[in-house]
């Protein structure tokens, strides 16, 4: 899957905080037009593809833009599931030599930032995408957690981009800011503007909900 990545970057995005991975990638390869090079699925995968005006999307699939491959996860993985799949890419990712692998995730924090964490082998790349350094100790779990320890076992740079997100819903705002980070460090132009409107829409909708909510009206016994 990864015989071109020699060199290149990868981008990747899952179904995190916000799902801020997933829509950061989406967004980038609709509006960078990425050609889709390859794709996977595996018998501990779930078989679900997904019906679009463009045809059939896989549940795991490799795009391309000049040095760029965005790696994209269209289905809900679970613990053991994405332990073993971030595994399995990585043991590839260990012979292709990729220059750094990138994870765009979400961060349950009230505080509008973009933070950034990355292994050994990252951290000096780190500084390129001019985001902040957590101040104290924090924990990493879930994908990026496993993405640091692969790309660590692989001596690969893995840096994760993590703008703060609201966690129950999808957050296209906080995506917007992530792909604000890489545009600069990656001298591509992609208008956000799509996104910051479907933020908008979300935060008007959930407004209306609450301004409407009868049962905050009614007393219980």
């Amino acid at each position: 899957m990864f015989k071109r990545s020699k060199g290149k970057t990868i981008i990747a995005g899952f179904h995190g905080i916000g799902m801020v991975g997933f829509i950061a990638v989406d967004y980038l390869i609709k509006k960078l037009e990425a050609k889709r090079i390859d794709w996977m699925h595996k018998k501990y995968m779930p078989a679900v593809v997904f019906v679009t005006k463009k045809g059939i999307e896989m549940p795991v699939e490799l795009y391309e833009h000049k040095n760029l491959l965005f790696l994209k996860v269209n289905i809900v993985l679970e613990k053991e599931e994405m332990n073993e799949f971030l595994n399995h890419i990585f043991k590839q990712l260990k012979d292709s030599k990729p220059k750094q692998f990138i994870v765009i995730g979400g961060l349950a924090t009230t505080e509008k930032s973009v933070y950034g964490v990355a292994n050994s082998k990252g951290e000096k790349l780190l500084e390129t995408f001019e985001v902040n350094k957590f101040p104290k100790e924090i924990t990493v779990f879930g994908p990026m957690a496993a993405s640091l320890i692969e790309g660590e076992k692989s001596k690969i740079p893995v840096i994760c981009i993590l703008p703060n997100a609201t966690a129950n819903l999808p957050d296209p705002e906080a995506a917007s800011r992530a792909i604000k980070k890489l545009s600069k460090s990656f001298d591509f132009e992609v208008d956000v503007s799509e996104l910051q409107k479907e933020a908008k829409k979300i935060e008007d909708r959930l407004k209306d909900m609450e301004d409407n909510d009868e049962m905050t009206e009614r007393m219980f016994v």
